[in-house]
């Protein structure tokens, strides 16, 4: 008498299986202690046979088929989201609205703003004053007070809180309001360069294939 291969849900699973369509077709499963971890709970295990007799079953097929068909709509439903929506924010970087301030008030207001960012995040451990700041670090402070404070930067991100792509699309946005900003303020277009290329490199999936690697 042959010997009964059990397997796991997970493998089940893995060979297109549903938890519907398990619960459909396969019978009640073997509840055997977890060999892994003992406070968890029991792993179900189903006879190979049942599994593989199932799958031969032409209502199964159907059904399976049927899901396949759902899943797909749904994922090309979710791309043309995040197409139109990247669509809609390229648009919207290409109109935004710049705020142009003398160079000298320009400074004044990034390095007192983030004096104040300082003040309000106190640490007497680690004491920080921006009258230390060299001109890389300035540049730096300029660039994000522009397009926090005078680009309609913030807002136009809030306004996409909740749709399809809006993780997606981020990077890509940033990328073409550092563009514009660098158009707008000549003095400060290596600066945005530099931010543009670090945004570049830690979205470097996204940029080669116009995806958010989900692994990093």
């Amino acid at each position: 008498m042959s010997e009964i291969k059990y397997i796991t849900q997970s493998t089940v699973l893995q060979r297109g299986w549903t938890k519907s369509l398990i619960d459909k077709y396969l019978p009640a499963p073997k509840e055997v202690r977890n060999p892994h971890y003992r406070c968890a709970a029991p792993m179900k295990l189903w006879e190979l046979m049942d599994v593989e007799n199932a799958e031969k079953r032409a209502d199964f097929n159907s059904d399976l088929a049927r899901i396949r068909q759902r899943k797909n709509n749904s994922a090309k439903a979710v791309e043309t989201k995040k197409r139109k929506l990247k669509e809609a924010m390229e648009e919207a970087a290409k109109n935004a609205y710049i705020i142009l301030l003398d160079d000298k008030e320009l400074r004044k207001e990034a390095i007192d703003q983030q004096q104040y960012w300082y003040d309000l995040h106190f640490d007497w451990r680690h004491e920080r004053s921006t009258e230390w700041a060299d001109e890389e670090t300035i540049k730096r402070w300029v660039v994000n007070y522009i397009r926090h404070n005078l680009v309609n930067y913030d807002s136009m991100l809030f306004s996409n809180k909740g749709k399809t792509g809006k993780d997606d699309v981020y990077p890509f946005f940033k990328k073409l309001i550092l563009t514009r900003i660098a158009e707008a303020y000549p003095n400060y277009a290596d600066e945005c360069s530099r931010q543009i290329e670090d945004l570049e490199q830690e979205y470097y999936y996204y940029f080669e294939t116009g995806m958010i690697d989900n692994d990093r």
